[in-house]
């Protein structure tokens, strides 16, 4: 047994006149041309499609890609925000550093004049007694 086509034309042969057969040929080869124009439409249909669809894929990468930029960007600014932020407390801590040696400094030297000053009342204190005892000696006699 032959194909389709072939079984077509061996049937329109034996019962059909020539002409017959030949409009039955040209309404076959026209309905095989229409076929194979939908085929390729839909072929082209198809490939437009995934064309579009390819287009959209990359546009949403490249908004994806925008968005990631944009996201690195604010994390750079964020970081360099954050690298002020701790410039300024380092300065600020270097500051208290300075302030708290200067206020140790100054603690030792008022310490310091507090004990020199203990020991001037001591002595002093020391002295106002001993003129005391003079003075009572002094006046017993």
């Amino acid at each position: 047994m032959g194909t389709p086509v072939n079984s077509r034309r061996r049937i329109l042969s034996r019962e059909a006149s020539e002409d017959e057969n030949m409009m039955m040929m040209m309404m076959i080869k026209e309905a095989d041309a229409k076929f194979n124009a939908r085929k390729a439409s839909f072929a082209e249909a198809k490939e437009a499609c995934v064309k579009k669809m390819v287009r959209q894929q990359q546009e949403v990468d490249e908004l994806l890609g925008k968005q990631a930029a944009d996201q690195v960007d604010e994390l750079l600014e964020k970081q360099a925000a954050d690298q002020d932020i701790l410039e300024d407390l380092e300065e600020k801590y270097i500051d208290a550093v300075h302030s708290i040696d200067h206020l140790e400094t100054e603690k030792t030297l008022l310490v310091y004049e507090v004990e020199r000053l203990r020991d001037m009342l001591e002595s002093t204190e020391e002295e106002l007694a001993e003129l005391h005892r003079k003075n009572t000696q002094l006046h017993r006699v």
